[in-house]
C-alpha cells in the first residue's frame, strides 16, 4: 500500500504543475483513509481555492488548522482562503499564528505585510519584510512584496532597486519583471519600461495589471490608438478591474472622447461589487483629466459618512479628496480630509488658541510622510520654518528619507535627520521611533494656507559662498538671463518643443538641466549648458539666483525657483499636480510663477503654437525692464 507521505508528496507535485484534478483525487484518497490528515485537508483547501470554491476552501482549511495548528502551511492556506472570502480578521489571525511557528513560509510574511500596508502601517510592514529576509534570505517573493510596498508609497528609487534585485535572482519572475516596468512607468520613463511590461504581459497574458501598464506605456509613447485598444481589452477581460478603467479614460482623453469613456466608467461603478472603491477610482479618473469639480461632487457624499467606512476606504477617499481640494484652492476644505486629527492633542495644547497652537507647533519635530517625494515637500517647507527666527531659536528638526536631506537643508531654520530603515535589524544605526508632527498635517493648520502674493517671502536662498563663481561665469554674457528646463522623454516637454520660442532672443538662454535630458542640447549650440557644472542643489540655487526668468515644465528647478521667488513660466496640462493650483493664472504656492496651461491634452510639439507668443512677450518684457533700469 502506498505510504501517506508518498501520496501527499505526489499530490503536491501535481499542484505545483497545476494539475489540479489529479491533486484533488490523491488528497481525497488520503482523506478516505484518514479524514483527519491535516496536510490532505490543507491540500484540498488549496485545490478548492484555485477552483474558486472559496467557501469550501475556507471550511477545509479551518479543519486542517484545528487538526494540527503546529503546521505553518495549514495556517497559510487558511489565511489565503479567508482573504479570498473577504474575511480579513480570520486571515490576520491565521498569518500571525503561522509567523509564530518554526520556519514560517515566505508567503506568510508577504501576505501579512500586505495586510499591514493596507491598514496604513507601512513601517511595520517594511520591518516584517526585513525580518523575512533575515529568515529566508533574498527570496524573490519577499523582495517583490517589499518593492510593491515601496512603489505604493511613492519610494520609486527603493522600489526599483529591490525589484531589480529580485529579477537578478530569477530573470523570468513575472512579478519582478512587471514591477520593474511599473516603477519605470511611475517615473514616466516609458521607453525603458516597455520591454519589461511587454515581457511580463507575454509571461502572464491574462493578467489585467500588466495589460494596463502596457496601455500606459503606449499612452506615454504617443501611440494613442493602440493604447485605447489595449485599455479597452482590459475592461473586457476583467470589467471590475478599476485601474484598467482609469487608464482607458486617460487614453480616451488624448483622443478627445473623454466624456464617453467617463460615462462608461460611471455605469460600471454603479454596479461594481465594491462600490466605494469604484466611486473613489471614478473620482480619480475625473481628477486625472482635469475634471476636478466633478471628482469633488462624487466624493463629498462619502466624506459626510466617512466614519461608516473601513480605515482603508477612509484613507483612499480622503487622499483623492484632499488632492482635489488642493488642486482647486479649496483650502478650508482640506482640513476636513484629516479624519480624526486632533491638533491640540498632537501639539500638547489644552486650548485651540491660534497663538498657543503656533508656539507649540514651533517646538515640534517634523516627520516627512513616507509617500512624499521631493516635489511634494518643497511647497510645504514654506510653513515648516519656525515662526520664531531669533538667534536664541535653534531651529526645527525634520526627519525623513535621506534622499530629501539636501533640499530640506536649504531652508533656513530647518535641521535634517535621515530616518531610513535599514534592510537588517543588525544595523545599530537604526534610529529610535520619535513622536513627531507629520509634514502633511501642516495643511490642517488654519494659518498654513498659501498667502496672498504680497505676503510671500522666499524661503530658499543661494549660499553666499557659491555665488562668486556663477557671477563670474555669466558676467560676459548679455542679459537678460533666461533659464530653461525640459523633460527627459515623452510624453513630456522636450527641448525641441521649446527651441522655436527662443530663436532670435537678444539675451542669454541658460540650460538648468543636469540629468540625462542634457543629451537634447546637441545641436543647440547657442544655449549655455550650466547644468554640466552642477555638483549639488547649492549650484542650482546659485545659478537660479542669476536668472531673470525661468521657463519649463514641472520639475525640481521650477519648485526651487518658486521657493526662491524667481520669476518663471510653468507649462502644464489639465492633469497638473496639486502643488500647481492656480489663482487667476498664477501659482498659489509660488506666486512668482505664472501658469501656461493647455485647454486639453495636447502633444507638446504644439507648444510654440499654443504659448510661443506669450513666452516671447515675457522674454521681451525682461529686455525692456533691463533697459529701463539702465536708463
Amino acid at each position: 500500500m502506498l505510504a501517506m507521505e508518498d501520496r501527499i508528496a505526489a499530490a503536491g507535485e501535481h499542484l505545483v504543475a497545476n494539475r489540479i484534478e489529479n491533486a484533488a483525487l490523491i488528497y481525497e484518497s488520503v482523506l478516505d483513509i484518514n479524514p483527519r490528515n491535516a496536510e490532505a485537508l490543507a491540500g484540498l483547501a488549496d485545490v478548492y481555492l484555485r477552483q474558486g470554491a472559496f467557501d469550501k476552501a475556507l471550511r477545509f482549511a479551518s479543519n486542517a488548522v484545528s487538526v494540527n495548528p503546529s503546521l505553518p502551511e495549514t495556517s497559510l492556506v487558511l489565511a489565503k482562503a479567508a482573504l479570498a472570502s473577504n474575511k480579513t480578521g480570520i486571515a490576520e489571525t491565521a498569518l500571525d499564528s503561522a509567523l509564530e511557528l518554526a520556519n514560517p513560509p515566505a508567503e506568510a510574511f508577504a501576505l501579512r505585510a500586505d495586510l499591514l500596508a493596507d491598514a496604513g502601517q507601512a513601517v511595520e510592514a517594511e520591518l516584517l519584510l526585513n525580518k523575512a529576509l533575515e529568515v529566508h534570505g533574498p527570496v524573490p517573493q519577499i523582495l517583490t512584496t517589499l518593492a510593491t510596498l515601496y512603489l505604493r508609497d511613492g519610494l520609486n528609487a527603493q522600489a526599483l532597486e529591490v525589484a531589480q534585485e529580485a529579477l537578478v535572482l530569477e530573470p523570468d519572475n513575472v512579478a519582478a519583471t512587471g514591477l520593474v516596468g511599473a516603477v519605470l512607468c511611475s517615473l514616466k520613463d516609458y521607453r525603458n519600461a516597455r520591454p519589461y511590461i511587454e515581457k511580463a504581459h507575454l509571461l502572464d497574458p491574462g493578467n489585467p495589471l500588466f495589460l494596463t501598464y502596457l496601455a500606459q506605456v503606449l499612452i506615454g509613447e504617443g501611440e494613442i490608438s493602440d493604447a485605447i485598444r489595449t485599455a479597452r481589452r482590459v475592461t473586457q477581460i476583467n470589467n471590475v478591474f478599476l485601474m484598467g478603467w482609469g487608464t482607458y479614460v486617460r487614453a480616451m482623453a488624448f483622443k478627445g472622447e473623454v466624456d464617453h469613456a467617463l460615462s462608461e466608467f460611471s455605469a460600471l461603478a454603479k454596479s461594481h461589487p465594491n462600490r466605494i472603491e469604484a466611486l473613489v477610482s471614478l473620482a480619480g479618473a475625473h481628477k486625472s483629466v482635469g475634471q476636478v469639480s466633478k471628482a469633488l461632487a462624487l466624493l463629498q457624499p462619502l466624506l459626510k459618512n466617512i466614519k461608516s467606512l473601513s480605515s482603508l476606504e477612509q484613507r483612499k477617499v480622503t487622499a483623492v479628496l484632499r488632492d482635489c481640494c488642493l488642486s482647486t484652492c479649496h483650502w478650508q476644505q482640506v482640513r476636513a480630509t484629516f479624519i480624526g486629527l486632533d491638533l491640540r492633542a498632537m501639539l500638547g495644547c489644552e486650548t485651540s488658541d491660534p497663538t498657543t497652537l503656533r508656539d507649540a507647533f514651533d517646538q515640534t519635530t517634523l516627520l516627512i510622510d513616507r509617500q512624499f517625494n521631493v516635489l511634494d515637500i518643497i511647497p510645504l517647507l514654506r510653513f515648516a520654518r519656525p515662526h520664531d527666527t531669533t538667534t536664541e531659536n535653534k531651529g526645527r528638526e525634520v526627519h525623513g528619507s535621506g534622499s530629501l536631506g539636501e533640499i530640506v537643508s536649504l531652508v533656513d531654520g530647518l535641521h535634517f535627520h535621515a530616518n531610513d530603515i535599514p534592510r537588517s535589524d543588525a544595523d545599530d544605526s537604526l534610529p529610535q521611533q520619535i513622536n513627531a508632527f507629520p509634514l502633511s498635517a501642516i495643511m490642517a493648520i488654519e494659518e498654513n494656507i498659501p498667502a496672498p502674493k504680497d505676503a510671500f517671502e522666499p524661503y530658499i536662498h543661494a549660499m553666499p559662498e557659491t555665488l562668486p563663481i556663477w557671477e563670474a561665469s555669466l558676467a560676459s554674457l548679455p542679459r537678460p538671463f533666461v533659464g530653461i528646463v525640459w523633460d527627459e522623454h515623452r510624453p513630456g516637454l522636450l527641448l525641441d518643443d521649446l527651441a522655436p520660442m527662443l530663436d532670435g532672443f537678444e539675451g542669454t538662454i541658460v540650460s538648468l538641466v543636469w540629468d540625462d535630458a542634457r543629451h537634447q542640447l546637441k545641436g543647440h549650440d547657442a544655449i549655455i549648458d550650466a547644468g554640466v557644472h552642477f555638483r549639488s542643489l547649492a549650484d542650482l540655487t546659485a545659478c537660479l539666483s542669476m536668472m531673470d526668468l525661468v521657463i519649463g515644465p514641472d520639475g525640481l528647478p521650477m519648485h526651487v525657483a518658486g521657493a526662491m521667488g524667481r520669476e518663471a513660466l510653468l507649462l502644464c496640462q489639465p492633469d497638473k499636480n496639486w502643488y500647481w493650483a492656480g489663482l487667476e493664472g498664477t501659482s498659489a504656492w509660488y506666486p512668482s510663477i505664472d501658469l501656461l496651461e493647455t485647454a486639453g491634452f495636447a502633444h507638446w510639439s504644439d507648444a510654440n503654437a499654443l504659448f510661443g507668443d506669450r513666452i516671447r512677450a515675457r522674454m521681451n518684457a525682461r529686455i525692456e525692464a533691463l533697459r529701463d533700469d539702465v536708463a
